[in-house]
Protein backbone atom coordinates (compact mmCIF):
# COMPACT_ATOMS: atom_id res chain seq x y z
CA UNK A 1 0.00 0.00 0.00
CA UNK A 2 1.43 3.19 -0.61
CA UNK A 3 2.11 6.15 2.00
CA UNK A 4 -0.42 8.52 2.52
CA UNK A 5 1.52 11.51 0.42
CA UNK A 6 1.78 9.17 -2.36
CA UNK A 7 -2.26 8.38 -2.34
CA UNK A 8 -2.71 12.26 -1.98
CA UNK A 9 -0.19 13.04 -4.71
CA UNK A 10 -2.44 10.30 -6.81
CA UNK A 11 -5.65 12.23 -5.59
CA UNK A 12 -4.51 15.73 -6.85
CA UNK A 13 -3.19 14.23 -10.23
CA UNK A 14 -6.67 12.82 -11.16
CA UNK A 15 -8.88 15.88 -10.06
CA UNK A 16 -6.63 18.33 -11.78
CA UNK A 17 -6.90 15.73 -14.94
CA UNK A 18 -10.85 16.19 -14.49
CA UNK A 19 -11.00 20.21 -13.33
CA UNK A 20 -8.03 21.45 -14.40
CA UNK A 21 -8.14 24.11 -11.69
CA UNK A 22 -10.21 24.96 -8.19
CA UNK A 23 -12.21 27.38 -9.53
CA UNK A 24 -13.30 24.44 -11.71
CA UNK A 25 -14.34 22.41 -8.96
CA UNK A 26 -16.39 25.20 -7.35
CA UNK A 27 -17.83 26.03 -10.35
CA UNK A 28 -18.92 22.28 -10.40
CA UNK A 29 -19.88 21.65 -7.29
CA UNK A 30 -17.32 18.98 -6.55
CA UNK A 31 -17.14 20.41 -3.08
CA UNK A 32 -14.97 17.21 -1.84
CA UNK A 33 -12.53 17.83 -4.74
CA UNK A 34 -12.15 21.29 -3.96
CA UNK A 35 -11.26 20.41 -0.61
CA UNK A 36 -8.16 18.20 -1.35
CA UNK A 37 -7.14 21.07 -3.88
CA UNK A 38 -7.26 23.54 -1.31
CA UNK A 39 -5.25 21.18 1.21
CA UNK A 40 -2.83 20.37 -1.82
CA UNK A 41 -2.44 24.42 -1.85
CA UNK A 42 -4.21 24.84 -5.21
CA UNK A 43 -5.64 28.52 -4.90
CA UNK A 44 -8.65 30.07 -7.95
CA UNK A 45 -7.22 31.38 -11.30
CA UNK A 46 -8.48 35.37 -10.57
CA UNK A 47 -10.19 35.67 -13.78
CA UNK A 48 -12.13 32.67 -14.17
CA UNK A 49 -13.69 32.74 -10.34
CA UNK A 50 -14.40 36.59 -11.05
CA UNK A 51 -16.43 35.75 -14.30
CA UNK A 52 -18.11 32.75 -12.56
CA UNK A 53 -18.71 34.13 -8.95
CA UNK A 54 -22.42 33.73 -8.80
CA UNK A 55 -22.63 30.43 -9.03
CA UNK A 56 -19.64 29.69 -7.52
CA UNK A 57 -20.91 31.28 -4.34
CA UNK A 58 -24.31 29.66 -5.05
CA UNK A 59 -22.76 26.27 -4.53
CA UNK A 60 -20.70 26.63 -1.47
CA UNK A 61 -24.13 28.21 0.10
CA UNK A 62 -26.15 25.02 -1.44
CA UNK A 63 -23.50 22.82 0.00
CA UNK A 64 -23.20 24.49 3.29
CA UNK A 65 -19.44 24.25 2.48
CA UNK A 66 -18.37 26.29 5.64
CA UNK A 67 -14.60 25.45 5.59
CA UNK A 68 -14.40 26.23 1.51
CA UNK A 69 -15.90 29.97 2.61
CA UNK A 70 -13.11 30.34 5.23
CA UNK A 71 -10.23 29.22 3.01
CA UNK A 72 -12.16 32.06 0.66
CA UNK A 73 -12.01 34.46 3.27
CA UNK A 74 -8.41 34.02 3.86
CA UNK A 75 -7.76 34.07 0.17
CA UNK A 76 -9.88 37.55 -0.17
CA UNK A 77 -12.43 36.00 -2.29
CA UNK A 78 -14.62 36.77 0.20
CA UNK A 79 -14.90 40.28 1.77
CA UNK A 80 -16.35 40.03 5.41
CA UNK A 81 -16.09 43.87 6.00
CA UNK A 82 -19.51 45.80 4.56
CA UNK A 83 -17.85 48.90 4.67
CA UNK A 84 -15.67 47.16 2.30
CA UNK A 85 -17.97 46.33 -0.73
CA UNK A 86 -19.12 48.18 -3.63
CA UNK A 87 -22.35 46.03 -3.81
CA UNK A 88 -24.42 43.21 -2.50
CA UNK A 89 -25.13 41.78 -6.02
CA UNK A 90 -23.05 38.53 -7.50
CA UNK A 91 -21.19 37.66 -4.13
CA UNK A 92 -21.53 35.33 -1.38
CA UNK A 93 -24.14 37.84 0.64
CA UNK A 94 -26.44 37.38 -2.62
CA UNK A 95 -26.16 33.39 -2.61
CA UNK A 96 -26.91 33.65 1.42
CA UNK A 97 -29.92 35.80 0.81
CA UNK A 98 -31.25 33.48 -2.46
CA UNK A 99 -30.28 30.05 -1.40
CA UNK A 100 -30.92 29.99 2.43
CA UNK A 101 -33.68 27.83 3.09
CA UNK A 102 -35.48 27.88 6.53
CA UNK A 103 -33.65 24.57 7.61
CA UNK A 104 -31.62 24.19 10.54
CA UNK A 105 -28.74 23.22 8.66
CA UNK A 106 -28.79 25.85 6.59
CA UNK A 107 -29.67 28.64 9.16
CA UNK A 108 -26.34 27.72 11.02
CA UNK A 109 -24.45 28.20 7.87
CA UNK A 110 -25.91 31.80 7.76
CA UNK A 111 -25.05 32.08 11.40
CA UNK A 112 -22.01 31.13 10.99
CA UNK A 113 -21.26 33.72 7.71
CA UNK A 114 -22.78 36.49 10.12
CA UNK A 115 -20.52 35.87 13.18
CA UNK A 116 -18.13 36.65 10.65
CA UNK A 117 -19.38 39.82 9.03
CA UNK A 118 -18.14 43.28 10.27
CA UNK A 119 -20.21 45.99 9.87
CA UNK A 120 -23.35 44.55 9.49
CA UNK A 121 -25.42 47.82 9.44
CA UNK A 122 -22.96 49.98 7.23
CA UNK A 123 -25.02 50.71 3.88
CA UNK A 124 -23.78 49.43 0.32
CA UNK A 125 -25.52 51.83 -2.54
CA UNK A 126 -27.78 53.37 0.09
CA UNK A 127 -28.91 49.32 1.59
CA UNK A 128 -27.91 47.53 4.28
CA UNK A 129 -27.88 43.67 4.55
CA UNK A 130 -30.98 43.82 6.19
CA UNK A 131 -32.79 46.00 3.47
CA UNK A 132 -30.58 43.45 0.70
CA UNK A 133 -31.89 40.60 2.29
CA UNK A 134 -35.75 41.88 2.02
CA UNK A 135 -35.22 42.71 -1.74
CA UNK A 136 -33.97 39.64 -2.54
CA UNK A 137 -36.83 37.89 -1.19
CA UNK A 138 -35.01 35.35 1.25
CA UNK A 139 -36.55 33.04 3.30
CA UNK A 140 -38.51 34.30 6.52
CA UNK A 141 -36.12 32.53 8.59
CA UNK A 142 -33.06 33.82 7.65
CA UNK A 143 -34.88 37.52 7.88
CA UNK A 144 -34.67 36.63 11.91
CA UNK A 145 -31.69 35.31 11.51
CA UNK A 146 -29.90 38.58 10.46
CA UNK A 147 -31.61 40.53 13.04
CA UNK A 148 -30.95 38.19 15.84
CA UNK A 149 -27.21 38.65 14.29
CA UNK A 150 -27.42 42.70 15.28
CA UNK A 151 -28.96 43.88 12.14
CA UNK A 152 -31.02 46.66 12.72
CA UNK A 153 -34.51 45.94 11.65
CA UNK A 154 -35.88 49.66 12.53
CA UNK A 155 -33.18 51.60 10.38
CA UNK A 156 -34.87 54.12 8.00
CA UNK A 157 -33.49 55.51 4.26
CA UNK A 158 -32.89 58.98 3.10
CA UNK A 159 -36.30 59.28 2.71
CA UNK A 160 -37.39 58.31 6.24
CA UNK A 161 -39.00 55.05 5.04
CA UNK A 162 -38.68 52.21 7.39
CA UNK A 163 -38.43 48.14 6.27
CA UNK A 164 -42.48 48.30 6.11
CA UNK A 165 -42.68 51.18 4.07
CA UNK A 166 -40.10 49.41 2.05
CA UNK A 167 -41.85 45.60 1.88
CA UNK A 168 -45.62 47.59 1.18
CA UNK A 169 -43.37 49.03 -2.17
CA UNK A 170 -41.25 46.13 -3.56
CA UNK A 171 -43.75 45.00 -6.41
CA UNK A 172 -42.20 41.75 -7.51
CA UNK A 173 -42.51 39.15 -4.05
CA UNK A 174 -45.37 37.19 -3.59
CA UNK A 175 -47.72 38.51 -1.42
CA UNK A 176 -47.31 35.74 0.95
CA UNK A 177 -44.34 36.73 1.54
CA UNK A 178 -44.47 40.17 2.01
CA UNK A 179 -47.11 39.22 4.85
CA UNK A 180 -44.87 37.27 6.72
CA UNK A 181 -42.15 39.68 6.45
CA UNK A 182 -44.70 42.49 7.73
CA UNK A 183 -45.25 40.36 10.58
CA UNK A 184 -42.27 39.85 11.76
CA UNK A 185 -40.95 43.51 11.34
CA UNK A 186 -44.09 44.43 13.76
CA UNK A 187 -43.05 41.59 16.25
CA UNK A 188 -39.54 43.43 15.78
CA UNK A 189 -40.63 46.87 17.37
CA UNK A 190 -40.72 48.72 13.66
CA UNK A 191 -43.14 51.27 14.09
CA UNK A 192 -46.51 50.81 11.99
CA UNK A 193 -47.34 54.45 12.04
CA UNK A 194 -43.95 55.63 11.48
CA UNK A 195 -44.14 58.57 8.42
CA UNK A 196 -41.68 58.74 5.67
CA UNK A 197 -40.60 62.27 4.23
CA UNK A 198 -43.70 62.80 2.45
CA UNK A 199 -46.03 62.21 5.30
CA UNK A 200 -47.15 59.11 4.02
CA UNK A 201 -48.01 56.23 7.02
CA UNK A 202 -47.00 52.42 6.07
CA UNK A 203 -51.13 52.06 5.72
CA UNK A 204 -51.44 55.01 3.44
CA UNK A 205 -48.46 53.52 1.14
CA UNK A 206 -50.74 49.94 1.70
CA UNK A 207 -53.68 51.43 0.03
CA UNK A 208 -52.02 53.38 -1.93
CA UNK A 209 -50.27 50.18 -3.19
CA UNK A 210 -53.82 48.42 -3.58
CA UNK A 211 -52.92 45.61 -1.47
CA UNK A 212 -55.24 42.70 -0.49
CA UNK A 213 -56.96 42.94 2.70
CA UNK A 214 -55.06 40.96 4.77
CA UNK A 215 -52.48 43.86 4.72
CA UNK A 216 -54.40 46.70 5.10
CA UNK A 217 -56.26 44.55 8.76
CA UNK A 218 -52.54 43.79 9.95
CA UNK A 219 -51.72 47.30 9.94
CA UNK A 220 -55.05 48.36 11.32
CA UNK A 221 -54.78 45.97 14.27
CA UNK A 222 -51.65 47.41 15.54
CA UNK A 223 -53.49 50.34 15.64
CA UNK A 224 -52.63 52.19 12.09
CA UNK A 225 -54.54 55.68 11.89
CA UNK A 226 -56.48 55.61 8.62
CA UNK A 227 -57.23 59.20 9.54
CA UNK A 228 -53.45 60.02 9.88
CA UNK A 229 -52.69 62.83 6.90
CA UNK A 230 -49.33 63.06 4.91
CA UNK A 231 -48.36 66.64 3.76
CA UNK A 232 -50.39 66.69 1.34
CA UNK A 233 -53.69 66.28 3.47
CA UNK A 234 -54.17 63.03 1.72
CA UNK A 235 -55.35 59.79 4.29
CA UNK A 236 -55.76 56.42 4.14
CA UNK A 237 -59.87 56.66 3.42
CA UNK A 238 -59.00 59.87 1.17
CA UNK A 239 -56.94 57.05 -0.94
CA UNK A 240 -59.12 53.96 -0.52
CA UNK A 241 -62.48 56.27 -1.50
CA UNK A 242 -60.84 58.92 -4.04
CA UNK A 243 -58.43 57.15 -5.97
CA UNK A 244 -58.53 53.67 -5.15
CA UNK A 245 -63.07 53.78 -5.09
CA UNK A 246 -62.69 50.88 -3.54
CA UNK A 247 -65.78 49.90 -1.36
CA UNK A 248 -63.61 46.57 -0.08
CA UNK A 249 -60.65 49.03 1.21
CA UNK A 250 -63.05 51.42 2.50
CA UNK A 251 -65.42 49.10 4.87
CA UNK A 252 -62.13 47.34 5.94
CA UNK A 253 -60.90 50.62 7.40
CA UNK A 254 -64.26 52.16 8.61
CA UNK A 255 -64.02 48.77 11.05
CA UNK A 256 -61.50 50.35 13.01
CA UNK A 257 -62.10 53.65 12.53
CA UNK A 258 -64.76 56.36 11.23
CA UNK A 259 -63.50 58.62 8.72
CA UNK A 260 -63.52 62.57 9.28
CA UNK A 261 -65.23 63.75 6.35
CA UNK A 262 -64.26 67.70 7.44
CA UNK A 263 -60.43 66.77 6.83
CA UNK A 264 -59.21 68.64 3.91
CA UNK A 265 -55.93 68.18 1.99
CA UNK A 266 -53.63 70.80 1.36
CA UNK A 267 -55.33 72.62 -1.59
CA UNK A 268 -58.76 72.56 0.63
CA UNK A 269 -60.10 69.07 -0.88
CA UNK A 270 -62.72 66.76 1.23
CA UNK A 271 -62.93 63.33 1.07
CA UNK A 272 -66.88 63.60 -0.24
CA UNK A 273 -66.49 66.14 -2.60
CA UNK A 274 -63.23 64.67 -4.35
CA UNK A 275 -65.00 61.50 -4.80
CA UNK A 276 -68.20 62.77 -6.45
CA UNK A 277 -65.96 64.54 -8.62
CA UNK A 278 -63.83 61.94 -9.92
CA UNK A 279 -67.29 59.74 -10.43
CA UNK A 280 -67.76 59.27 -14.09
CA UNK A 281 -70.83 60.78 -15.66
CA UNK A 282 -72.83 56.97 -15.10
CA UNK A 283 -70.49 55.09 -13.11
CA UNK A 284 -71.28 51.81 -12.16
CA UNK A 285 -73.12 50.09 -9.39
CA UNK A 286 -69.94 49.61 -7.41
CA UNK A 287 -69.42 53.40 -6.98
CA UNK A 288 -73.28 54.24 -6.57
CA UNK A 289 -73.34 51.56 -3.70
CA UNK A 290 -70.05 53.55 -2.24
CA UNK A 291 -71.67 56.90 -2.81
CA UNK A 292 -74.65 55.84 -0.60
CA UNK A 293 -72.39 54.40 1.84
CA UNK A 294 -70.31 57.54 2.33
CA UNK A 295 -73.95 58.88 2.86
CA UNK A 296 -74.98 56.50 5.04
CA UNK A 297 -71.90 57.12 7.60
CA UNK A 298 -71.79 61.07 7.69
CA UNK A 299 -70.86 62.59 4.39
CA UNK A 300 -72.36 66.07 3.91
CA UNK A 301 -73.44 66.23 0.22
CA UNK A 302 -73.61 70.17 0.64
CA UNK A 303 -70.15 70.03 1.97
CA UNK A 304 -67.91 72.38 -0.25
CA UNK A 305 -64.51 72.42 -2.00
CA UNK A 306 -62.65 74.86 -3.94
CA UNK A 307 -63.66 74.31 -7.80
CA UNK A 308 -61.35 77.04 -9.48
CA UNK A 309 -63.39 80.39 -8.42
CA UNK A 310 -66.07 78.96 -6.51
CA UNK A 311 -66.64 76.24 -4.05
CA UNK A 312 -68.55 73.24 -5.38
CA UNK A 313 -70.38 71.07 -3.34
CA UNK A 314 -71.34 67.19 -3.95
CA UNK A 315 -74.68 68.25 -4.80
CA UNK A 316 -73.42 70.65 -7.38
CA UNK A 317 -71.15 67.87 -9.42
CA UNK A 318 -74.45 65.36 -9.13
CA UNK A 319 -75.98 67.79 -10.86
CA UNK A 320 -73.54 67.72 -13.66
CA UNK A 321 -73.54 63.80 -14.12
CA UNK A 322 -76.18 61.27 -15.31
CA UNK A 323 -79.77 61.50 -14.23
CA UNK A 324 -79.30 57.76 -13.17
CA UNK A 325 -76.65 58.90 -10.71
CA UNK A 326 -78.77 61.85 -9.62
CA UNK A 327 -81.66 59.81 -9.56
CA UNK A 328 -79.47 57.37 -7.24
CA UNK A 329 -78.98 60.01 -4.53
CA UNK A 330 -82.70 61.64 -4.71
CA UNK A 331 -84.47 57.97 -4.13
CA UNK A 332 -81.48 57.54 -1.04
CA UNK A 333 -83.26 60.66 0.45
CA UNK A 334 -80.34 62.77 0.51
CA UNK A 335 -81.32 65.59 -1.44
CA UNK A 336 -83.31 68.48 0.17
CA UNK A 337 -85.12 69.31 -3.11
CA UNK A 338 -85.27 73.02 -2.60
CA UNK A 339 -82.96 73.85 -0.73
CA UNK A 340 -80.66 76.91 -2.08
CA UNK A 341 -76.92 77.59 -2.00
CA UNK A 342 -75.29 80.75 -0.92
CA UNK A 343 -76.34 82.44 -4.28
CA UNK A 344 -80.04 81.33 -3.54
CA UNK A 345 -79.80 78.48 -6.31
CA UNK A 346 -81.44 75.36 -6.02
CA UNK A 347 -80.55 72.48 -7.43
CA UNK A 348 -83.28 72.75 -10.18
CA UNK A 349 -81.15 75.84 -11.23
CA UNK A 350 -77.89 74.34 -11.22
CA UNK A 351 -79.27 71.72 -13.75
CA UNK A 352 -80.75 73.82 -16.04
CA UNK A 353 -78.24 76.10 -15.80
CA UNK A 354 -75.70 73.45 -16.42
CA UNK A 355 -73.70 74.31 -20.26
CA UNK A 356 -74.61 71.67 -22.44
CA UNK A 357 -71.94 72.76 -24.55
CA UNK A 358 -73.50 72.40 -28.12
CA UNK A 359 -73.86 69.05 -27.04
CA UNK A 360 -77.40 67.64 -27.93
CA UNK A 361 -77.00 64.60 -25.96
CA UNK A 362 -76.11 66.72 -22.97
CA UNK A 363 -79.62 68.76 -23.14
CA UNK A 364 -81.58 65.94 -23.82
CA UNK A 365 -79.79 64.77 -20.13
CA UNK A 366 -80.28 67.93 -19.29
CA UNK A 367 -83.99 67.68 -19.85
CA UNK A 368 -84.47 64.35 -18.11
CA UNK A 369 -82.82 65.98 -15.22
CA UNK A 370 -85.05 68.53 -15.08
CA UNK A 371 -88.02 66.10 -15.51
CA UNK A 372 -86.86 64.02 -12.53
CA UNK A 373 -86.09 67.28 -10.46
CA UNK A 374 -89.64 68.26 -10.72
CA UNK A 375 -91.15 65.23 -10.39
CA UNK A 376 -89.54 64.56 -6.89
CA UNK A 377 -91.28 68.52 -5.91
CA UNK A 378 -88.84 70.51 -7.50
CA UNK A 379 -89.97 74.60 -7.17
CA UNK A 380 -89.73 75.99 -10.71
CA UNK A 381 -90.48 79.12 -9.44
CA UNK A 382 -87.85 80.22 -7.32
CA UNK A 383 -85.69 82.67 -7.84
CA UNK A 384 -81.79 83.25 -6.94
CA UNK A 385 -80.03 86.17 -5.84
CA UNK A 386 -79.84 87.37 -9.21
CA UNK A 387 -83.85 86.93 -9.24
CA UNK A 388 -83.17 84.18 -11.44
CA UNK A 389 -85.75 81.48 -11.95
CA UNK A 390 -84.82 77.88 -13.22
CA UNK A 391 -86.71 79.13 -16.52
CA UNK A 392 -84.95 82.16 -16.70
CA UNK A 393 -81.23 79.98 -17.16
CA UNK A 394 -82.68 77.55 -19.16
CA UNK A 395 -83.90 79.83 -21.69
CA UNK A 396 -80.13 81.38 -22.47
CA UNK A 397 -79.44 78.23 -24.94
CA UNK A 398 -81.36 76.99 -27.56
CA UNK A 399 -80.34 73.89 -27.20
CA UNK A 400 -82.84 73.51 -24.10
CA UNK A 401 -86.06 74.36 -25.41
CA UNK A 402 -87.38 71.14 -24.59
CA UNK A 403 -86.18 71.81 -20.81
CA UNK A 404 -88.11 75.75 -21.54
CA UNK A 405 -91.25 74.07 -22.69
CA UNK A 406 -90.74 71.54 -19.52
CA UNK A 407 -90.69 74.02 -16.71
CA UNK A 408 -93.39 76.44 -18.68
CA UNK A 409 -95.82 73.66 -18.23
CA UNK A 410 -94.35 73.17 -14.71
CA UNK A 411 -95.24 76.53 -13.90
Amino acid sequence: MPPASIENGIRYIEIMSAHSTLTQALLDGKMDDARALIAAGETVEAQYFQNNRTQIFRNIVRYKAADIADALIRGGQIQTDIYELDTFEYGLYQALARDTTDEGSSLEFLKALLDKTDNRNDEVKGQTLLGFFLHESAAPAAIQCLIEAGCDARYKDNAERNFIHYVIGTRMQRNELKLAYLQLLIQEGVEVDAKDIEGNTTLLAAVKENLPGGFIELLLQQDANPNEQNHKGITAFYEAVTRQQGKEAYQLLKQFSSPDFDLTTKDGQHLFTSFVKGLSDNPPESQKALLLELLQDGANIYQTSPYYEAPKSGADWIAEKSVELLKTVLDAGAIEINRRDDKGNTLLHKVCGFNVNYDTNAAKETYRKAKLLLEAGADPELTNDKDETPLTLAQQDNLKIKTVELLLKAK
